[in-house]
């Protein structure tokens, strides 16, 4: 049996010390998949993720994901799937901070080039706490405990 250790902050707090809008960051890692989180305001860009789907859990806040044919309406607590390959567009009109479950080799915009967009080493960087100034990194075998919702069809 593996050894874990729990998380010494909340994914909630570890968001909440993020600066940057629309930069996720890797606070834990099972099979081939990252958990990050991210602080969101405004809108990022259209894009999709050709071969993996991608898991949206609201932390806080209100968030709005624009799909082609509809806008999918999300508020603290809620969870939604975007499918591989489903165009998207998360907007927060107001602060956000969002939990993400990801393939690890998901690109943060998918195939498009945009300025926020964020590489993979980006996004394992050490997290700096704004409160204390320190760095915060997460170890890689802290295991979390997620329950995740089905998709809203």
């Amino acid at each position: 049996m593996k050894n874990t250790k729990a998380l010494k902050q909340s994914p909630l707090s570890i968001a909440e010390s993020l600066c940057d809008y629309w930069s996720p960051r890797v606070i834990d890692q099972f099979e081939d998949c990252y958990i990050k989180v991210a602080k969101l305001k405004g809108s990022l860009t259209w894009h999709s993720h050709e071969f993996e789907d991608e898991v949206f859990f609201i932390l806080k806040g209100y968030l709005e994901l624009e799909l082609k044919d509809e806008v999918i309406h999300l508020e603290t607590g809620d969870s939604f799937v975007i499918s591989a390959g489903v165009e998207h567009n998360p907007v927060a009109k107001e602060e956000c901070l969002v939990m993400l479950i990801e393939k690890k080799a998901t690109l943060h915009t998918g195939n498009i080039s945009h300025p926020q967009s964020k590489s993979i080493e980006a996004q394992l960087k050490p997290i700096v706490n704004r409160t204390t100034e320190s760095f915060c990194s997460i170890p890689s075998n802290v295991k979390l405990n997620i329950k995740i919702a089905d998709a809203k069809n």
